[in-house]
């Protein structure tokens, strides 16, 4: 995929700052990833993940899209992937670093249940206080 420069890879970006974003960071990454895929989802483009096929041998699009921003945003702000083993008990609640607010550990909650039909839309996420507290 291009970049047009300045813009560079989230996870090198991530490296520059330590390895990990703060919370303001993070944030600021996160409204521009919705926006992006909330207007991808607005005119038929929907993004595939695995994860949800091996889990439950279906796809769905928007719960698959949620699945995918919610172990990014756990990977920019915690420095790792909130699980390693995918099974159906392993994923059932991601273990958090010291340090996190109450608030972004909710939000990062509302992408990683395990059940699509239990995930937050991305409509209902842009409405959760910790994405709202700065926009």
């Amino acid at each position: 995929m291009e970049r047009p420069y300045p813009c560079q890879d989230l996870f090198m970006y991530c490296q520059e700052q330590g390895g990990v974003l703060n919370e303001d960071k993070a944030h600021n990454v996160t409204r521009q990833l919705l926006g992006a895929l909330q207007h991808c989802h607005d005119h038929g483009v929907v993004h595939r993940d695995n994860s949800q096929w091996f889990q439950e041998q279906k796809f769905l699009a928007g719960p698959g899209t949620v699945w995918s921003v919610g172990v990014t945003l756990y990977e920019i702000v915690c420095g790792n992937l909130p699980f390693t083993i995918f099974s159906s008990r392993r994923m059932q609640q991601a273990q958090f670093p010291e340090g996190l607010s109450p608030e972004i550990k909710d939000f990062i909650g509302c992408y990683l249940r395990p059940h699509a039909e239990g995930r937050s839309t991305l409509d209902q996420l842009q409405l959760h206080p910790w994405h709202r507290q700065s926009c």
